[in-house]
């Protein structure tokens, strides 16, 4: 939302996961007119995935622009009809892609369009944004790592406290070899540890002495 009035009348967010698939993040407007437009192509993004225009600038790490856009401009970089529709809506005057890079890693794009036609964006506008991208980008990248090793570090916990757990079992049903007292260990091994209530069934083997 920094960037809504500073570069753009338009800004929409998205972000890619750890296996590539795009997630619109925002869709933020200046004008509150524009809501519905801009609700609609949220939902657009959530459902579909990138424009191509995005699309090509996750895949490049390369910005695009697109300068004096028309209707004319609308049907050549959108197939789509129905995100034809909500451009049409926003009608932008110009419209500027970069990519948030971190660590040579594509993990988002960052939308930006001017509705004005007297303020289209220059060379110094796109290197404007692609610096607010690649700290955007760096920040969103050290959440993930943050993200990863608190994981790493919940997994290594878990592992622990089985592995624990379990050499308890091993050395509680070796302490006795007497039948009645090894069923009675088997349920305090499973009450409270899984459940709160235990019964235990056991079947009869049939004896094959005797024919």
């Amino acid at each position: 939302r920094l960037l809504v009035g500073a570069l753009g009348d338009v800004v929409v967010l998205d972000a890619l996961d750890d296996d590539g698939a795009m997630d619109r993040v925002e869709v933020a407007v200046a004008d509150p007119a524009l809501q519905p437009a801009a609700d609609a192509l949220h939902r657009y993004g959530r459902a579909r995935g990138f424009g191509p225009l995005a699309e090509r600038v996750a895949r490049t790490h390369e910005p695009a622009l697109l300068r004096d856009m028309t209707d004319a401009t609308h049907r050549e970089h959108l197939r789509d009809p129905d995100l034809r529709r909500i451009w049409e809506e926003i009608a932008p005057a110009a419209l500027l892609c970069v990519p948030m890079v971190a660590r040579e890693r594509t993990v988002g794009v960052i939308g930006l369009v001017t509705r004005d036609r007297a303020a289209q964006y220059t060379d110094a506008d796109v290197d404007l944004a692609m610096a607010v991208a690649r700290r955007a980008a760096l920040a969103l990248d050290n959440a993930r790592l943050y993200r990863e090793a608190n994981a790493a570090r919940a997994r290594a916990q878990a592992a622990a406290r089985t592995a624990a757990y379990l050499s308890h079992v091993s050395a509680t049903l070796a302490s006795t070899i007497d039948y009645r007292a090894t069923l009675d260990r088997v349920a305090d091994l499973v009450v409270p540890a899984f459940a709160d209530y235990c019964q235990l069934f056991l079947v009869d083997t049939p004896s094959t002495e005797g024919g």
